[in-house]
């Protein structure tokens, strides 16, 4: 019984110090960003292999090239916006803000 008893107990010590799967963190990058009007820039989802379905929240920005894990964004007028990535009935958000020019005093 002894025998058995440590035999479970280092199966169950050894499940929970392995490492998770690759796939266990899905996440878009950036999350969050300043761009100023004319910019373009790229938005990327990471922990995954699936084709992504890419959404823009207004007319703010505009969806220049999509392909399975990036997407390509025009900033087109100021305001701000969410760059939305739909995966496995799941939504990740990246929020934008749009200026007119972005001045570092």
């Amino acid at each position: 019984m002894k025998k058995i008893i440590s035999f479970l107990l280092v199966v169950c010590v050894a499940f929970t110090i392995m490492p998770k799967s690759a796939n266990a963190e899905i996440y878009i990058s950036p999350m969050s960003a300043f761009q100023e009007v004319g910019d373009t820039f790229t938005v990327d989802i990471k922990g995954i292999n699936k084709k992504v379905k890419w959404s823009v929240s207004n007319k703010n920005l505009k969806i220049i090239k999509k392909n399975k894990k990036t997407v390509k964004i025009k900033a087109v007028k100021t305001g701000v916006s969410i760059v939305k990535a739909k995966v496995k009935g799941k939504t990740y958000k990246c929020s934008i803000i749009i200026a007119e020019e972005i001045t570092m005093n």
